[in-house]
């Protein structure tokens, strides 16, 4: 069973809070890497300005030719 990032605990996405948490450490640039759901987390998570972050995607099926096992 996967824990799915995208779910939303107390109004925030999972990968919100951890990606919060980047922030407040006074990182400022993260790579998110998708493959499952891919296409849902920018919408989602957009380039992370809202966070004090600038994300940048990889995605495993486009970028990497599949998805990691």
């Amino acid at each position: 069973m996967h824990a799915d990032p995208l779910l939303r605990v107390f109004g925030e996405r999972l990968i919100g809070w951890h990606l919060t948490a980047q922030a407040a450490a006074g990182v400022r640039r993260v790579v998110v890497n998708t493959a499952r759901l891919a296409e849902q987390f920018e919408p989602g998570l957009r380039d992370g300005t809202r966070l004090g972050l600038r994300i940048h995607y990889s995605t495993q099926g486009r970028d990497h030719g599949g998805a990691l096992a």
